[in-house]
């Protein structure tokens, strides 16, 4: 078997990476990974913490359900039940919701929740998701805050560009902007209404982002998280596949323009080691002479994989905001200057050290983080 597909981290870590591939070779790395020795308890922890469980369960059934313990299986299966109830009540309120807005003339895009897992993977209950994404724009979002206490929801908090509205049930953001404070000017919102399209959600019509524009939010997405669950690089990569070569081509030109292109090259190599996606030749191209895009790629591969399954921290998370950044962040550097020098708990962990030299732990830190950056940089791609 040909695999270019970098596998990483822990048996269980590569089951789940197997299972949300999207390449040919997909039913045969999770045969091969379930041939070793693993904990399923901590593979459906890890799937859950990556955001991944419905999908994981749904390759394994499809490929190998014989190969999955009973009680994984039962386990699985339960858990899935209740995301099914769960996600029908929570697009049932989206549904509710979106129709008051629209019953008062008020635009609304549906940003991810049941309406983006209907579009990528035909079934609601297939990705999961904590709350309801919606946008609307700036002249309609006093209209539309009002129609959200109608539903008893509060508002918890408010940021630059969405207010956090909590309830028991259906936490909804109410977006009026998409761009972050990092990429002001990605994804203008009204040019956005102008270019949605309609997917049927339970029997309801809802307007989401044209394709071109999915595979930019998702982008963002997971650039603002730095990549660090497996749930953002499969809804990218999914996004990806509905666009042709001329397509990402216009997509890859728009990133550009909008300050986004780096990352846009991170997400598309990310997609193509860890998932098989297979991009243009041009594309992968260019990944390979962008320097920084290439030890990004490296960066989210180590956190990824690590053994405590611990994604990225906070030392981890400004390298890669300095890595991605259009231009240089002063704030970013101060801080990464500061972490440098703090220890945490996998340093305390590292090398256990007595109260009396406690000290030290302020030496090894930055040694610590040397090392993990040169075995990164020397790493080698392995199948």
């Amino acid at each position: 078997m040909n695999d270019q597909v970098r596998m990483i981290g822990s048996v269980e870590l590569r089951v789940i990476q197997a299972t949300l591939r999207m390449d040919a070779n997909r039913d045969d790395a999770i045969k091969n990974t379930l041939q070793h020795p693993l904990d399923w308890a901590r593979l459906q922890r890890l799937a859950m913490q990556h955001g991944v469980l419905p999908l994981v369960y749904k390759g394994l059934k499809e490929v190998a359900p014989n190969l999955v313990p009973p009680k994984a299986t039962l386990e699985m299966d339960a858990f899935q039940h209740i995301n099914e109830r769960r996600t029908f009540l929570m697009t049932a309120n989206l549904i509710k919701v979106v129709r008051a807005l629209e019953a008062k003339h008020i635009p609304v895009i549906c940003l991810k929740g049941p309406v983006l897992a209907t579009l990528f993977y035909s079934d609601p209950a297939l990705r999961a998701y904590v709350d309801l994404d919606i946008l609307v724009k700036l002249v309609d979002y006093s209209k539309a805050e009002a129609i959200l206490y109608t539903f008893g929801l509060e508002l918890a908090h408010k940021t630059d560009r969405h207010a956090h509205f909590q309830s028991n049930l259906c936490p909804i953001e109410l977006h009026w902007r998409i761009a972050t404070k990092e990429y002001p000017r990605t994804l203008d919102s009204e040019y956005c209404f102008k270019r949605s399209t309609s997917v049927q959600v339970s029997g309801h019509l809802c307007s989401t982002l044209c394709a071109e524009d999915l595979v930019l939010h998702t982008c963002l997405h997971g650039t603002q998280h730095c990549w660090s669950k497996f749930r953002y690089l499969t809804d990218f990569a999914t996004a990806l596949q509905m666009l042709d070569a001329d397509q990402l081509e216009t997509v890859c030109k728009t990133a550009r323009e909008q300050g986004l292109y780096r990352p846009m090259l991170v997400s598309i190599q990310l997609s193509h080691k860890l998932l098989g996606i297979t991009p243009s030749k041009k594309i992968l191209h260019t990944n390979n002479i962008d320097f920084l895009a290439w030890l990004t790629v490296r960066l989210v591969c180590s956190y990824l994989g690590r053994a405590s399954e611990a994604g990225a921290d906070l030392f981890d998370s400004l390298v890669f905001k300095l890595l991605t950044a259009e231009k240089k962040r002063y704030h970013e550097i101060k801080s990464l200057a500061k972490t440098m020098f703090t220890p945490t708990r996998t340093d305390y962990h590292w090398i256990p050290l007595p109260d009396s030299i406690y000290w030290l732990y302020f030496i090894l830190r930055p040694c610590r983080r040397f090392i993990q950056g040169v075995s990164i940089l020397c790493a080698r791609n392995r199948p």
